[in-house]
């Protein structure tokens, strides 16, 4: 079991490494035919979907599908830190001269927490590394 969370922690941090490099690639304009391409079709919103969700769903897993209860709801941690986190950089872009700043963009982000995020709670149970917090 300690094997499979040190797999996971690895993959999630090159995951993570390389969106961090494509943020960078972003707010420096460094882009190439593939950005281009991606940026001036629908691509763009279903990269937001598909990388923020899959490092949710990494994230997730890599802190064992944690869950804190709220009421009645469920929350996984890694999902609430990265619905903070991606909702702050998408309103860091009014900062930024080179970047838009796009509800759409942070529509899809949080439609891949979500979704995507959400398999990560019968993913690491059924990898046996699903653990439960308290209530708070």
């Amino acid at each position: 079991m300690d094997r499979v969370i040190l797999h996971v922690r690895l993959i999630t941090g090159a995951y993570f490494t390389f969106v961090v490099f494509v943020i960078i690639c972003a707010i420096n304009n460094w882009y190439g035919p593939v950005f281009e391409q991606v940026s001036q079709t629908a691509g763009d919103k279903l990269m937001h979907f598909l990388m923020v969700g899959m490092l949710t769903f990494l994230i997730n897993l890599s802190m064992r599908a944690m869950t804190l209860r709220l009421g009645i709801f469920s929350l996984q941690l890694g999902t609430l830190l990265l619905l903070v986190l991606t909702t702050l950089e998408e309103f860091s872009q009014l900062m930024f001269v080179n970047r838009t700043f796009d509800l759409l963009d942070l529509a899809c982000n949080v439609a891949g927490i979500i979704l995507l995020g959400g398999l990560a709670w019968p993913v690491a149970s059924w990898l046996g590394i699903r653990k439960k917090l308290a209530a708070a």
